[in-house]
């Protein structure tokens, strides 16, 4: 079934919603496997390698190298996402091989706009807060952009400027939207491990925590909902990327397809 919309028109914040929860259930075997591999699964391994060692060093170093290795997988998982989320909101299948391989050629320039764009988001949180909250918002269709269009690190950057401008204000609620939403999935995480006796503030041993069931659980437990916070959020900055240029722009949604060819 096909999700394309009339060109042009008003930018629509309920549809953006809409859009990033479509392409996650059209997916949810694509998505779901991807984030338990790329996000999920080096934090887990690394924590749980790392347990046997709590309260030693090496477990911080463990902890490190499984979140190094997290973020590099969710940067392939936005490039996965952003290419299966344009072709399911034209109205075609992406196949999982073709998403995963377009995640793996953005990489190397996914690293670099990740770079380069938490330098200036974090110059921006020194001027007292509110220019890096602009930055943010300026940048956070910059990924999707580079996938999609296969422009550069900077080229990605302007074209993200460019496609915001007008409509930030309404992207700042939908920031306010996910923030809530990644609140919602840390408190139910913390229900989770509260009751077994685990608190968070514990996880890097300093409070002599030992290694027990409920520690494991609650490892897994935190795992799975970092890769289920990387998927909401790929997704909904791929949706409000087709939004913009579809709304701002009037771009088709063929020709928004045409750029894979």
């Amino acid at each position: 079934m096909t999700t394309q919309e009339p060109v042009g028109g008003t930018f629509d914040f309920g549809r953006v919603i809409q859009r990033t929860f479509t392409v996650i259930t059209a997916n949810a075997m694509l998505f779901g496997v991807g984030a338990l591999v790329l996000v999920s699964a080096p934090v887990l391994l690394g924590a749980l390698i790392g347990l046997p060692s709590l309260g030693d060093p090496r477990y911080i170093g463990w902890i490190a190298a499984g979140s190094i290795l997290s973020v590099i997988g969710n940067l392939v998982l936005q490039g996965m996402v952003a290419r299966a989320a344009v072709g399911t909101l034209n109205g075609a299948s992406v196949a999982p091989g073709e998403a995963f391989s377009s995640g793996l050629r953005v990489l190397l320039p996914l690293i670099g706009l990740a770079i380069v764009s938490a330098l200036g988001i974090w110059l921006g949180f020194l001027l007292l807060i509110v220019p890096g909250i602009i930055v943010s918002i300026m940048w956070s269709v910059a990924a999707p952009s580079l996938v999609v269009e296969k422009k550069g690190v900077f080229a990605s950057l302007q074209r993200s400027r460019d496609l915001t401008r007008g409509h930030r204000w309404a992207i700042f609620g939908l920031f306010i939207v996910y923030m809530i939403l990644s609140l919602i999935l840390s408190v139910v995480t913390q229900a989770i491990g509260a009751p077994l006796g685990v608190a968070s503030g514990n996880m890097f041993g300093i409070q002599g925590l030992n290694m027990s069931a409920g520690l494991i659980v609650f490892v897994v437990v935190s795992a799975v909902m970092n890769g289920v916070q990387a998927v909401v959020g790929s997704a909904g900055v791929a949706a409000l990327y087709y939004e913009l240029r579809t709304t701002k722009e009037g771009a088709a949604p063929d020709e928004t397809a045409a750029i894979f060819d």
